[in-house]
């Protein structure tokens, strides 16, 4: 009996073990998006989990796979749903976290996204003056490589840091 119970646990914890390594492996590959202080249009097609804040502005989250994560806003004024998987909030001092697989456009000021994963942005500051700054330098995990948002629309795309063979 002593001998099964032990093989059980063995199991279990060999298992458990995989799935802890596959989940870092996971995470080590995912590459990072901060906007501070943005100002403009920002859209986000990822997949992995991104949190943030506007003060005033509208926000549209699609969640096409509605049991791959969770979608939370706080502090909005309207809601209004567009599709069966996409809705509007609108307001100021709003707070958002999705994750799983997510497409966001928010048209916004006092925007400060954080985004893990995998994925494309595009960044526009909308003609805004001191329209915030944004960093994609996944080595640092976004702490530094900060740059001006773009005057005109750019697309950048969010990896991992490279690896080294």
């Amino acid at each position: 009996m002593r001998k099964a119970v032990l093989f059980c646990l063995s199991l279990v914890a060999a298992a458990s073990l995989a799935a802890w390594s596959a989940a870092a492996t996971d995470g080590l590959e995912d590459g990072c998006l901060v906007i501070d202080s943005g100002r403009g249009i920002v859209t986000l097609s990822a997949k992995g989990f991104v949190f943030g804040r506007f003060d005033q502005g509208q926000l549209d989250i699609e969640d096409p796979v509605e049991t791959d994560g969770a979608v939370k806003v706080f502090g909005y004024q309207k809601k209004r749903s567009i599709s069966e998987t996409k809705t509007r909030y609108i307001g100021a001092a709003v707070r958002f976290r999705a994750s799983g697989l997510f497409r966001i456009r928010l048209e916004a000021v006092g925007m400060d996204v954080s985004l893990a994963g995998k994925g494309s942005a595009s960044l526009f500051a909308d003609d805004f003056f001191d329209a915030g700054r944004y960093s994609i330098d996944a080595p640092s995990f976004c702490e530094k490589g900060f740059q001006p948002m773009p005057d005109v629309p750019v697309k950048v795309v969010v990896v991992g840091p490279p690896t080294t063979p």
